[in-house]
């Protein structure tokens, strides 16, 4: 089967990389800097994917706290930008898929809600960067995901005029798949980030992975897609 596309464009936070450590690691240093308690793990998970406000209300342990949240999340960017690759990792496979993408020729992209200048730090820090042709953060367009401002960006800027139809992007947020959905791309949700299939909004997953080898797969034509249920 030949390569189906030209352009893929990864999430960082639980698809590239598991972020969570470091994340939690400081952000309940500030909270205790606030002397709130700690954010519990699987409330920090669904607070990394959307960014923003949003973000700023799921690490608040109450309406009360809610006035405290700018200061909360101002003090944990000044921890985190200073030590944001002590505990994060690339999820297992992702360097073996990355060098396999890589080989085929294949343009690959970073583009996150986390601020650009953290996003560049973690993928620098772990010697991702030569894989990417770009990595971009929030600042790069005028919205956000779950808007289709970045991939449309990306597709101009590195994607050659590569179409829509043979440009994939692949998260494990409905952010991500509601902003390829938007853009016409093809979406790809991954099992082993930090949110479920049945989270994402209907019809907006195209293809589900479990594993980098199986995306390898996908993204190559070199086996059969596990299309959305």
């Amino acid at each position: 089967m030949p390569q189906q596309f030209d352009l893929v464009v990864f999430d960082l936070d639980g698809t590239l990389c598991d972020t969570a450590p470091d994340i939690g690691r400081c952000l309940n240093q500030a909270m205790a800097d606030f002397g709130l308690p700690p954010v519990p793990r699987e409330k920090l998970l669904k607070a990394i994917g959307p960014g923003g406000t949003a973000f700023h209300r799921a690490i608040i342990p109450n309406e009360e706290a809610l006035p405290l949240a700018e200061k909360i999340v101002d003090r944990y960017r000044s921890y985190y930008v200073k030590s944001n690759t002590v505990l994060t990792r690339p999820f297992p496979g992702i360097i073996e898929m990355l060098n396999e993408l890589r080989a085929t020729g294949l343009t690959m992209a970073v583009a996150s809600n986390k601020p650009q200048e953290q996003t560049r730090q973690i993928v620098q820090g772990l010697g991702l960067m030569p894989y990417f042709a770009e990595v971009v953060g929030p600042e790069a367009v005028p919205r956000p995901k779950p808007e289709p401002d970045v991939l449309h960006f990306l597709i101009e800027r590195i994607g050659r005029g590569c179409p829509p139809a043979r440009t994939a992007m692949v998260g494990d947020t409905d952010n991500d798949m509601s902003a390829g959905r938007a853009a016409g791309v093809r979406t790809v949700f991954v099992t082993w980030g930090y949110m479920s299939e049945s989270d994402m909004p209907p019809g907006s997953v195209d293809v589900v992975v479990s594993s980098p080898k199986e995306l390898v797969a996908l993204l190559t034509g070199h086996g059969q897609r596990a299309e959305a249920k």
